[in-house]
């Protein structure tokens, strides 16, 4: 973002960057004429000013952790006096309170030559613009005659960019030269007032203690512009009030939308019943599925005989080992029996085969379970389920096999045997809930 645009006659006095409002930065630049504060951080906020003609007091501090703060007193447009705090943060040279005495300075300064100045004609505040208007009455009329500005101390106007007073017939701000817009009250009270006779004359010498010819012929344009004004506003009101007059007793005709509302409905009924329906019947399949598993494998989980492959009562596995034949058979029980249901019989796979030669590990659990197993210095982690076989490759010395279950069951064993050129060195089992099994042998 470059430097704002300057007025005529404008210079900068001074420049300090890092100057802070409601924590946002700024750059702060005093010129001869206002205050700019610059949004060079990120270039998003628009340039915000004040003329040093608003500015009503200046007091100088300190904030609660120690930096320099500027408290200006601004007067708005409407006439309320607001704090603008200036804050000058501390850098690395210290605190910059000489920075801040220069700010103070400057706008004591120009403050005191803003209001001084006879060109401008500055007001800064409402009573004075009842004062500067009425001081030529007084010199060329009588009292009785001063009271013909009262109803003209209407026509003054802000300045939309500046916030300076200024008469409603300006056509220009005579300080930032803003184009001046009369608003619409304003030019009906004229209307009448222009319909007397004095008070043409009356304005007239006025209007000679007033430099410029341009205000003669802004004081003649608009009434006339405003006499145009006031009947095309008149029939506009009416047809607008006759608009909504005509709108409220067309409002009671609501029930006719009505009607159709409850031919909606059905449609959209139907189609949710629809979807109920479908939902219903997928419902429906889930149960008789789930009914159907609970038949086949709740028989499994309550019956008290082990799983295969799983370790018996005496902590061995029920598997046999032949050495001659170097397998493990198992002998298959018999149908499962439940009281109260149809029997199921459940036909075991057969155990892993420990192989004759090698060290192995074999755990049998019929749900999940995890662990580690091998050597001290190279365990291996394991997460499965069921009877599983694991080879402790280049087993010297003492082999360790630690698991435990991953759920509550107390009915089935979790089962852990190592094995030698098939042959079982040592096994452990386990029934209780979460149960651990840790087994060692040595090679």
């Amino acid at each position: 973002m470059g430097d704002p645009d300057l007025y005529h006659g404008e210079q900068v006095l001074l420049r300090t960057p890092g100057v802070y409002v409601k924590s946002i930065p700024f750059e702060g630049i005093l010129t001869n004429m206002r205050i700019l504060l610059v949004d060079r951080a990120k270039n998003i906020l628009p340039t915000k000013e004040v003329a040093y003609d608003m500015i009503m007091e200046a007091e100088i501090g300190e904030n609660a952790i120690g930096e320099e703060i500027l408290t200006l007193t601004v007067q708005t447009a409407t006439g309320e006096n607001r704090q603008m705090i200036l804050t000058f943060p501390q850098r690395e040279g210290g605190k910059r309170s000489r920075v801040r005495d220069d700010w103070v300075r400057i706008i004591q300064q120009e403050v005191s030559a803003a209001r001084d100045a006879v060109v401008r004609e500055t007001v800064t505040a409402p009573q004075n613009v009842s004062v500067r208007r009425s001081a030529p009455a007084r010199a060329y009329e009588s009292p009785a005659q001063e009271d013909t500005p009262v109803p003209s101390s209407d026509d003054v106007v802000y300045c939309t960019k500046c916030g300076n007073p200024v008469l409603s017939d300006s056509a220009f701000c005579n300080k930032c030269g803003t184009p001046i817009v009369a608003p619409a009250p304003p030019a009906r009270k004229a209307a009448p007032a222009r319909q007397q006779a004095p008070p043409p004359v009356r304005a007239s010498g006025f209007e000679k203690t007033i430099p410029g010819a341009s205000m003669d012929s802004l004081r003649t344009t608009s009434p006339q512009a405003a006499r145009p004004a006031m009947p095309q506003q008149k029939p506009a009101k009416k047809g607008f009030l006759s608009g909504l007059l005509g709108g409220g007793k067309k409002k009671p005709a609501t029930p006719r939308p009505a009607a159709p509302a409850p031919a909606r409905k059905p449609r959209r009924s139907m189609m949710p019943g629809k979807n109920v329906l479908m939902a219903g019947v997928i419902v429906l399949a889930l149960v008789v599925l789930l009914a159907a598993g609970a038949f086949v494998v709740y028989p499994m989980i309550s019956s008290g005989s082990p799983a295969e492959g799983e370790p018996s009562s005496s902590g061995e596995p029920s598997a046999t080992v032949t050495s001659s034949a170097s397998t493990v058979s198992t002998t298959p029980s018999g149908p499962l029996s439940n009281t109260g249901v149809a029997s199921i019989t459940v036909k075991e796979t057969t155990a892993p085969t420990v192989p004759v030669s090698g060290v192995w590990v074999l755990i049998s659990y019929i749900g999940s379970y995890k662990g580690t197993y091998g050597m001290s210095s190279d365990l291996q982690n394991l997460d499965s389920s069921g009877s599983r076989l694991f080879e402790v490759v280049n087993a010297t010395g003492t082999v360790h096999a630690d698991f435990e279950k991953k759920d509550s069951s107390t009915k089935h064993e979790l089962s852990v045997a190592i094995y030698k050129d098939g042959t079982l060195l040592k096994s452990d089992a386990t029934k209780e809930s979460y149960g651990k099994v840790s087994v060692s042998a040595n090679t």
